[in-house]
């Protein structure tokens, strides 16, 4: 068994499904690894995690958009036909042993604080 580590943010709410009479939990994470290229240009890689908790745990409803989470669990390579493009295609699967959340969810609302708020203290 292959085991994996993982920290990244959630892409969509997650899923609760059915399969053969069994109750699975699914969602996908983005990890986006930026390092600088030969030209000395900032780029910017994004891979995507397929991940898989059985039954539904309690963390379920905190699995939503944004979140930051961190995923440990046996990894599968999973090969599958593209809809869009109709060829084969590969992407890695973690069958989740563990689930932590990270931070707060991102928002789309990129609030700063007023300059003329004065600090908590």
């Amino acid at each position: 068994m292959l085991l994996v580590q993982a920290i990244g943010h959630i892409g969509a709410d997650a899923i609760v499904q059915v399969a053969d009479g069994r109750e699975f939990v699914s969602f996908r994470i983005a990890h986006t690894q930026r390092f600088k290229n030969a030209d000395g240009q900032v780029t910017e890689h994004t891979q995507w995690i397929d991940c898989i908790m059985n039954g539904r745990p309690a963390v379920t409803p905190y699995l939503v958009k944004g979140q930051q989470v961190y995923v440990s669990g046996a990894a599968n390579l999973r090969v599958y036909d593209s809809a869009k493009d109709h060829c084969k295609k590969a992407g890695l699967q973690v069958r989740c042993i563990a689930v932590e959340l990270l931070g707060s969810p991102r928002t789309n609302d990129t609030q700063k604080p007023n300059e003329t708020d004065a600090p908590p203290f």
